[in-house]
């Protein structure tokens, strides 16, 4: 009996505990965090445009230096949205046709002295016509005048170019295969000159040819010339000219300093944003007396490797009468454009107390 009761409180004791397991109410579920909303994906910054242009020179290989700094600083100032590769003279256009080869868009700029281009009217006086000034502040007394500056705009505007700077360069003196100190020495010879100072040549009785300066040393070592009116002695020492001719003659032929130009295809010009306008155009001017004062630094040194003479003072003034008198005759010759920038350059002469 005792034994079915032990059972039955078994029996009643699991059930119950079963019961309560059974209705046990449900844990709550924890609601799962939801995602971080994702942000919206931001347009990127549409990259800045970069122009590859073409620069071509009529310097030689051996004295490009100047350029290449000069594209350089407008690359770093660009930060590398304007990127340049530089042709010296004859590698992919020869001097004579640079002008074309930017106003038709073969190159985007282009660097030389203006009497390689006939087509135009003012070539002749923008290199700074033969003994036409002293030194640079003289030269930028001219080319600063508004009147110039608006003439050599429009008669370059005219072969689809627009002018960055006028660069001052060498002084342009005499190199010979044999020794010249006098002007009827110089009457003997025949020389390479640019054409404004083959006329003043003329005028004195000395015959002259104009030459890209790459076939120099070939004319002089064959003795298809006798010289060469360019530049100065560090100049003929870099382009090798020394192991042909010795003799330099220190007085200056051209203006004190020539001025070349460089120019821009006024298209390329005009594609660029205003930023990038105005780069080109504080990097030029920047660049304006660069390689004039590098020249006049090395000039005395390089002397070292030549037979050096100069000009008596009466051969000089002979020579400036001669300029004069050249610079009427083209202007006689030319357009009215070019009459009124030499009409411009002989009354500043006047003011300079060079001629009457």
């Amino acid at each position: 009996m005792k034994h079915k009761i032990l059972m039955l409180i078994v029996a009643v004791a699991v059930g119950v505990s079963l019961l309560a397991v059974g209705c046990a109410p449900e844990a709550p579920s924890v609601p799962s965090t939801p995602a971080a909303p994702t942000a919206p994906a931001q347009p990127s910054a549409p990259a800045a445009e970069v122009y590859n242009w073409r620069y071509a020179t009529y310097f030689p290989r051996t004295t490009i230096w100047g350029e290449e700094a000069y594209l350089n600083d407008i690359e770093t100032m660009s930060g590398g949205r304007i990127n340049f590769q530089l042709y010296a003279g004859g590698e992919l256009v020869g001097s004579p046709e640079l002008l074309h080869a930017a106003g038709s868009g073969t190159i985007e700029m282009g660097h030389a002295p203006f009497y390689w281009f006939p087509e135009v009217d003012i070539a002749t006086i923008m290199l700074g016509p033969t003994l036409a000034w002293t030194s640079t502040d003289e030269a930028a007394q001219f080319y600063a005048d508004e009147r110039v500056e608006k003439i050599i705009g429009d008669a370059l505007a005219e072969q689809n170019v627009k002018n960055l700077v006028g660069t001052a360069e060498a002084f342009q003196c005499m190199l010979t295969t044999k020794p010249v100190s006098t002007l009827d020495e110089m009457k003997q010879y025949k020389l390479r000159a640019s054409p404004d100072i083959g006329k003043m040549l003329q005028g004195i009785g000395v015959s002259s040819v104009v030459l890209p300066i790459e076939d120099v040393y070939l004319a002089m070592s064959t003795g298809v010339i006798d010289g060469v009116i360019y530049g100065t002695a560090e100049e003929y020492r870099l382009l090798g000219f020394n192991e042909v001719a010795k003799y330099y003659n220190a007085t200056s032929f051209g203006a004190y300093p020539g001025y070349c130009n460089t120019f821009v295809n006024m298209d390329a010009f005009n594609s660029l944003p205003e930023d990038l306008q105005r780069i080109l155009t504080v990097a030029s001017k920047a660049n304006q007396e660069r390689y004039w004062t590098w020249l006049l630094q090395q000039e005395y040194e390089a002397r070292k490797d030549f037979i050096v003479s100069s000009f008596s003072t009466e051969d000089q003034l002979k020579m400036k009468q001669a300029a004069v008198e050249s610079w009427e005759e083209l202007a006689a010759e030319g357009s009215p454009r070019l009459a009124q920038l030499t009409d411009i350059l002989i009354d500043l002469n006047k003011d300079w107390g060079y001629i009457k």
